[in-house]
């Protein structure tokens, strides 16, 4: 199991220079212990539309990534379930703005499945917050990696690989690696 706790995030700002976001999202790769590879669409073998969505879509995945991670230490160390409520904002901006790029028709089952993964991972952190001052909260501290809306979360990141692999199996090695390392990130376990 990942170690999701080790490095204090700020809550993700829209508005934070593309250095800055550039260096939260490493930090998150870091503390999760994931190996970053970036998508790129300079070598890749994947029609140029493909190539944009995903570098899109990538995108979308590592802000969320950083937004979760926040969200889990905040809720994991203090208790503080207000922090949930920033994660939801940003969510739902990322994803708002994701449905804006239309995804191709082949990606369109990928593009829903990862969706779904991170709405269950949404679900998921909503819920743990509802429970504040219950001693449901604290039981989902210690056992949420076997929480069904987290185990199934994470099958559906799974499916969206396996998927992404058999679409692009002529993809370079690179770009492989990439479709891994994004949503590895992106899954709770």
């Amino acid at each position: 199991m990942k170690i999701l706790f080790l490095v204090l995030f700020s809550v993700v700002s829209l508005a934070v220079p593309a250095m800055a976001q550039d260096a939260m999202i490493q930090q998150g790769y870091d503390s999760l212990g994931v190996n970053r590879t970036d998508f790129s669409t300079k070598n890749s073998k994947i029609e140029k539309q493909d190539a944009a969505y995903l570098d899109r879509l990538f995108a979308v995945t590592d802000e969320i990534m950083v937004v979760r991670l926040s969200a889990l230490q905040q809720l994991y160390h203090n208790a503080n379930v207000d922090t949930v409520k920033d994660y939801n904002r940003v969510v739902d901006d990322m994803l708002g703005r994701l449905s804006q790029s239309r995804a191709p028709q082949h990606l369109a089952y990928v593009e829903t499945t990862i969706i779904s993964a991170i709405r269950e991972q949404q679900q998921f952190l909503n819920q743990w917050a509802s429970a504040k001052d219950t001693p449901e909260f604290d039981h989902i501290k210690n056992s949420y990696a076997a929480a069904p809306l987290v185990s199934s979360s994470h099958q559906k990141l799974l499916d969206a690989y396996g998927e992404l692999m058999g679409i692009y199996a002529y993809e370079n090695g690179h770009n492989k690696k990439a479709f891994y390392s994004h949503l590895c990130a992106l899954d709770f376990i």
